[in-house]
């Protein structure tokens, strides 16, 4: 039986796996048809990822989750995989699945403060705007709002109270 850590790293080989294969399948179509985006690739992915498109939307989600948490990658590298599984998404139908474990992973994220920071969470909300409408980008950018918010009240709530701490022991 597979741990947590374990199944999660079987997942994510899937998603990486899908982005390697969708690289070399685009590269294949540009370099023998001459065309920089094929009809053909498009239903093949669609056809592929739509299998069970409620798991591949979980993984693609908690995927992202992985990645946007700290860590040491660089925004170039965020970038470049956040593009990519945007890529994969737009041909998932299970969109709505994707959202719930997406924002689910988002609100963690910002409540245990493990995001890399809130700039990268804004680039890809934009990112995902196009695919997912104004509905979940509102939802969203209201979650970092509100955190944003929070922390902002929370720090004015110590240096004043600091500042009467101060005032009392006077």
């Amino acid at each position: 039986m597979l741990n947590d850590e374990q199944l999660a790293k079987k997942n994510f080989r899937a998603v990486e796996d899908f982005i390697q294969f969708r690289a070399k399948s685009e590269d294949l179509v540009r370099r023998v048809f001459g065309v920089a985006e094929n009809k053909i690739v498009r239903l093949a992915f669609e056809k592929i990822l739509n299998v069970d498109s409620n798991i591949i939307a979980e993984y693609l989600a908690k995927f992202l989750d992985y990645h946007l948490k700290k860590s040491q990658q660089d925004e170039a590298q965020m970038e470049k995989i956040t593009k990519e599984v945007v890529g994969l998404f737009k041909w998932c139908y299970a969109k709505d699945v994707f959202q719930e474990f997406y924002l689910r992973g988002l609100s963690r994220r910002l409540l245990l403060k493990k995001s890399a920071s809130t700039d990268s969470e804004r680039a890809m909300i934009a990112r995902l705007r196009p695919e997912c409408g104004t509905d979940f980008s509102q939802r969203s950018d209201a979650m970092i709002k509100d955190f944003s918010d929070s922390n902002n009240l929370n720090s004015e709530y110590k240096h004043i109270h600091k500042d009467k701490e101060g005032d009392l022991e006077s």
